[in-house]
């Protein structure tokens, strides 16, 4: 079975390409960068639009005969009117709002039977006083933008991160405040628990996903490897009611939600077995929770009139398809060479650059015209060449060396435990004369946890040892950088700048993160057929991913799967069962079917890679979606630093 994914998240365009001739076309963040990935905006500029720009929140007077606001934000979906009142005085305009939010989750959000009629009713009583002006509002849903065919990022939750244990302990305080006693420490965790965002965003997520899957034409039956997990899959469970198309779906599928906190290994990978690792790694967002990123072009051409150069993004339209295979399934070198040849005729490129260590030193007398001609190539070059100028190359080298040591410990654990702070100890000792950002400090930590999961032990003397030499460390990184570019050294260089007593101040925040780190050793402590993420081959340590153990064990074991729990996919499935749940016939995912493995929290270029590798091998039909792309900074921010309980988050906001 095959499943239209491309066609699916570009068609959308179709219907709002309809719509732009002389307008100009006014986008949302997330909106925008679901069209970089999707269509590319020059395909609305073909159709006849004046201009495409982000919304602005300064009063701006545009020459069109009409305005179009497309938007997949839902913050700004609730505040349509103040975002109007920027062109009041244009109030001859035509004013055409897009949301690409399912009318679903716009019932969710609205909490109204006919939420489209409720928006625009909303919006002509609040803008009254501008009696010429015309608001259309129509929903053009939009659940998904695609890497490859079998690739998916749906933007319906882009903030929504697995619990862990720390989190449930703020959790629990948070109940007592409002005089409920009940506790999410060692049960099954409740919805009805959580902050009402928490519970709006989950309930997105599903309703999103849901839609798309009665589009598609499929039938699920749903399973889940974690409790965040479990709160989604049921959430699914829950829309089948809604959707009425699925009991004439002809094709089968089943759908496996993963917590991501379970495998952060290969999320905090510096590997370059695929360019997008490498890129993402060493390149700044291209804007705040985004899932593309700013391609500097300026650093490779070192042109004299700067200004002609525009900043770029790593996201391809569709006439780019070669490349977006370059990107996420080859190393760096391969993707240079396959990125130099797909160069056309203007530029003549000497493959010798290869072996330069400064690619940029050929580019130095491109001209501006054959540059946009060939954007998308010049933008993966730009990023592969920032990316080998990065100050941290010294350290992902030294890290490649080090996983191995890791790897070892935990294959090798003689009562299968490991003492974590000292093992953490000695491989951050070992890269003592590099020079190390305070997140590749808690990088390495996050790894040793993960991979040791419910092998790591803890010893108070090692744990003081180890935090004592992280505090020495950040004061001297906080010393030495002036201007910090991360947010978790800026964050340390405020603590540090701003205390009286800087040591207790530093140590009480490391002694924070580092009960994080601890957490997420903990995750695996409830499942057991999945709990290893390290295997022998030929002697040697290697590391198999969460989604690998998942896709052996439902493709390859006829054993019941206690890891992956089955979620009833409507009445159907629950008669077909008897009254069980966990009968053989629907304990594990279908092995000859479609399956859709999503990750609830984020996904990893290495992960994108394996399943598409695993797909071409094998021919099995397997389909990878998650609602965020990860990289090393991105996991720091959820597990160290975000506050994944109350946070307000963006239902469709792409990170």
């Amino acid at each position: 079975m095959s499943l239209p994914l491309s066609d699916y998240s570009r068609q959308p365009w179709t219907d709002i390409s309809c719509d732009v001739e002389d307008s100009v076309a006014l986008f949302d963040h997330p909106a925008l960068e679901l069209c970089h990935w999707s269509v590319g905006t020059s395909s609305l500029i073909e159709n006849g639009a004046h201009n495409v720009h982000l919304i602005s929140d300064k009063p701006t007077t545009y020459e069109a005969s009409s305005i179009l606001l497309i938007l997949a934000d839902r913050t700004t979906l609730q505040d349509l009117s103040g975002v109007i009142q920027l062109w009041a005085e244009s109030s001859t305009q035509m004013i055409s709002i897009k949301s690409l939010l399912s009318v679903g989750t716009l019932q969710i959000i609205s909490q109204k039977e006919n939420p489209e009629e409720y928006y625009q009713e909303l919006l002509l009583e609040q803008l009254s006083f501008l009696p010429d002006v015309i608001i259309t509002f129509s929903c053009v849903p939009l659940n998904c933008f695609t890497l490859r065919d079998n690739v998916f990022v749906t933007p319906a939750s882009s903030t929504l991160f697995p619990l862990i244990a720390t989190d449930l302990g703020v959790l629990e305080e948070w109940l007592k405040t409002r005089d409920d006693n009940r506790s999410p420490v060692g049960q099954i965790l409740d919805m009805t628990m959580l902050p009402k965002n928490l519970q709006l965003d989950i309930k997105s997520l599903a309703e999103e996903f849901g839609q798309m899957l009665d589009d598609l034409g499929v039938t699920e039956e749903c399973y889940c490897v974690g409790s965040t997990s479990r709160m989604v899959a049921n959430q699914l469970v829950a829309t089948v009611g809604r959707r009425p198309n699925r009991k004439n779906a002809s094709k089968k599928a089943s759908v496996i939600f993963v917590d991501r906190t379970l495998d952060l290994y290969s999320s905090t990978s510096y590997d370059n077995k695929c360019a997008s690792n490498l890129i993402y790694n060493t390149t700044p967002e291209l804007f705040p929770k985004s899932n593309d990123v700013k391609i500097d072009l300026k650093k490779l051409f070192k042109k004299s009139n700067e200004e002609e150069l525009v900043t770029g993004c790593l996201s391809l339209n569709t006439a780019s398809e070669d490349l977006k295979h370059a990107v996420f399934l080859q190393n760096d070198q391969a993707c240079l060479r396959n990125v130099l040849d797909s160069m056309t005729d203007n530029i003549e490129v000497d493959r010798n650059i290869l072996e330069e260590e400064d690619i940029g030193k050929i580019f130095e007398e491109v001209d501006i015209y054959s540059i946009y001609q060939n954007l998308d190539q010049f933008q993966i070059l730009s990023a592969l060449h920032n990316a080998a100028q990065h100050p941290s190359q010294p350290f992902f080298n030294s890290l490649s060396n080090l996983d191995m040591t890791l790897l070892s410990n935990s294959l090798e654990a003689p009562d299968n435990s490991v003492q974590a702070a000292r093992l953490a100890h000695s491989i951050l000792s070992s890269l003592e004369e590099t020079q190390l950002s305070i997140g590749d400090l808690f990088t390495i930590l996050i790894r040793v946890f993960t991979i040791l999961g419910p092998k790591a032990q803890s010893d108070d003397y090692e744990e003081a040892k180890l935090k004592h030499f992280i505090v020495q460390q950040i004061k001297e990184i906080v010393q030495r950088d002036s201007r910090p570019e991360d947010s978790l050294t800026s964050l340390f260089a405020k603590i540090y700048n701003l205390s009286s007593n800087k040591d207790d101040a530093l140590h009480t925040r490391v002694d924070e993160y580092y009960a994080k780190c601890e957490a997420i050793a903990g995750e695996r402590n409830s499942i057991q057929n999945l709990a290893d993420l390290v295997g022998d081959e030929d002697g040697s340590p290697i590391y198999q991913s969460l989604i690998q153990n998942i896709l052996t064990m439902c493709y390859e074991r006829t054993d019941v799967l206690q890891d992956i729990e089955y979620r009833s996919g409507g009445l159907t499935d629950l008669l077909k069962s008897g009254l069980g749940y966990f009968t053989r016939s629907v304990s594990k995912p279908r092995p000859s079917g479609t399956i859709i493995l999503y990750i609830v929290g984020g996904v990893s270029l290495e992960e994108i890679k394996f399943v598409e590798d695993y797909r071409r091998e094998t021919g099995r039909d397997v389909y990878i979606g998650s609602n965020k792309l990860l990289n090393h900074s991105r996991v720091l921010e959820h597990v160290l630093v975000s506050d994944n309980l109350f946070e307000s988050s963006n239902v469709t906001s792409v990170i």
